[in-house]
């Protein structure tokens, strides 16, 4: 039996009450939870910024600490290259300098002239000011490439040469004689500085941190080719072929007196980069030595010298 007009009212407004206390209980629920979770975002807010910024912080100082070390020493030192595994790991191996970077040595070299002057006539109108400074560059620069390596060894020759050439446009002199520049001596030691060949060899290893070598006698060895050579055969570092040498390796010419030592920089297509100071005309030069014109030459490997820790001077 249908119902009567009124209840069909009464039950639509029932029905309609319940609905909206079912939204109305819906919309508190979600305010209590929608209260809460801004409580919560509110009470930890602080420390969540707080942790992220502590989180940015601590990745900062872990990028300065890994990255410090190289922005420093390659600011300080733009002609020494710390690439290959020269730094840190394996100090006494081989080191990779730029090819574009010797390259540049090479051409700075080829375009100077060798100095007519004393070297504190040629530093005091550059940044060095004096011999001092500049001594203390190269002892900055060796310190900075690991003293007591095959990389300071290397080091002290390109900032002796190519710093020096740099900063004057200038070759410093080459000179041989009974009296020349002794190799045991901390950078430009008199006023009137120069090398010869195999002396320049031997101050690259002492300032580098090394000892003057001895033969096994317990005699030192002294600035000749001759000497050199027999130094580098009688410990077994004297190689027939002069291929594959290293950054910091020495090539020498010894015969009927005619001797000749330069130092290995790098590579080329056809034959090595190389220090040295090559005579009068030329002075103290990056040179591009092709392997064609190295057959009277013979190879030093230095690897075992540079890697016995006795060999390095206090």
């Amino acid at each position: 039996m249908a119902l009567p007009a009124v209840l069909l009212k009464a039950k639509g407004a029932i029905k309609k009450g319940s609905q909206v206390y079912n939204a109305t209980k819906q919309a508190k629920e979600l305010d209590v939870k929608g209260l809460a979770s801004s409580l919560l975002m509110n009470k930890f807010k602080i420390p969540i910024i707080a942790g992220l910024i502590g989180f940015a912080f601590i990745l900062l100082i872990s990028l300065m600490i890994f990255a410090y070390p190289r922005i420093v020493i390659e600011g300080l030192n733009p002609n020494y290259n710390l690439s290959g595994t020269g730094s840190g790991a394996n100090p006494t191996g081989a080191i990779s300098l730029d090819p574009a970077m010797l390259e540049q040595y090479y051409q700075a070299s080829e375009n100077a002239v060798v100095t007519d002057k004393i070297p504190a006539e040629d530093l005091k109108s550059t940044d060095y000011k004096n011999v001092d400074t500049f001594n203390q560059h190269i002892k900055d620069s060796v310190n900075q490439a690991g003293y007591g390596t095959r990389n300071a060894v290397v080091t002290a020759g390109i900032a002796l040469i190519v710093d020096y050439i740099n900063a004057t446009n200038k070759r410093l002199r080459y000179q041989m004689s009974a009296n020349r520049q002794a190799q045991a001596a901390e950078g430009i030691v008199n006023r009137n500085f120069y090398l010869d060949c195999s002396s320049f060899a031997w101050w690259t290893l002492y300032n580098g941190g090394f000892n003057w070598p001895k033969f096994k006698n317990g005699t030192s060895v002294t600035p000749y080719t001759g000497d050199q050579q027999s130094w580098a055969r009688e410990n077994g570092y004297l190689k027939a072929s002069v291929k594959g040498a290293q950054a910091g390796d020495f090539l020498v010419r010894h015969s009927g007196g005619n001797g000749h030592i330069i130092m290995v920089l790098g590579t080329y297509d056809n034959g090595y980069y190389c220090a040295e100071f090559k005579g009068t005309a030329y002075g103290g030069v990056i040179t591009k030595r092709d392997y064609s014109e190295l057959s009277s030459y013979s190879l030093i490997d230095m690897e075992s010298y540079y890697s016995n820790s006795s060999n390095v001077r206090s």
